[in-house]
């Protein structure tokens, strides 16, 4: 499947009548039309081709939930009230088919390790270790139509991969889980921050 690359509406300044007619025309986003793409760190030397292709076999993903966290302002009279002291962001998650060697899990293992020293142990800076993962919505032609960017993320958990001497013809797959720090909206939001991973 061939992705276009056209870039979707920025909305960072004001969207004008006919822009805003485009957002709303096209029906309903589906779930099987979407784009994943993973930038890993700098310190995982590997070829972007390999990250490329480890990109285009993930089989499911969900975009991450946002959450206002919020506290009592009892420094009133009266009725108190809530007010927000910050966010917090939900889990993340992304399965992936194998291949028969499995390069895909190896992947994310050697990323792994570029938290620590393999020999010392020793736990190595956060800015070396720490990625970014794009998720975008697409319409029927492939166009991106939403999109998400992912911040500081990491994988934090690789998951088992079941065998099993029954029939089954159905392709492998292993979980993936991440961390990471915050999501933006890529046509509402610029990045806040440094860019630590380059």
């Amino acid at each position: 499947m061939t992705i276009r690359r056209e870039p979707y509406l920025d909305f960072t300044t004001n969207p004008s009548p006919f822009q805003r007619e485009r957002v709303l025309e096209g029906g309903f986003q589906k779930g099987n039309r979407f784009e994943c793409n993973i930038y890993p760190p700098r310190l995982l030397a590997v070829e972007s081709s390999l990250s490329r292709k480890v990109s285009q076999r993930v089989k499911d993903v969900s975009m991450p939930d946002r959450t206002l966290r919020s506290v009592a302002n009892s420094n009133i009279y009266g009725p108190m009230h809530d007010i927000i002291q910050g966010q917090t962001y939900g889990a993340l998650s992304v399965t992936f088919y194998l291949s028969q060697d499995m390069i895909e899990r190896t992947y994310f293992e050697e990323w792994q390790k570029t938290t620590f020293d393999y020999q010392t142990y020793n736990i190595n800076y956060y800015r070396e270790y720490v990625g970014k993962m794009e998720i975008f919505a697409l319409n029927e032609e492939d166009d991106r139509k939403y999109g998400i960017s992912i911040e500081e993320v990491f994988p934090d958990t690789i998951g088992n991969v079941a065998f099993t001497q029954d029939a089954n013809s159905a392709a492998n797959t292993c979980q993936i889980g991440f961390k990471f720090r915050y999501y933006r909206n890529i046509g509402y939001e610029i990045p806040s921050g440094e860019n630590p991973y380059g």
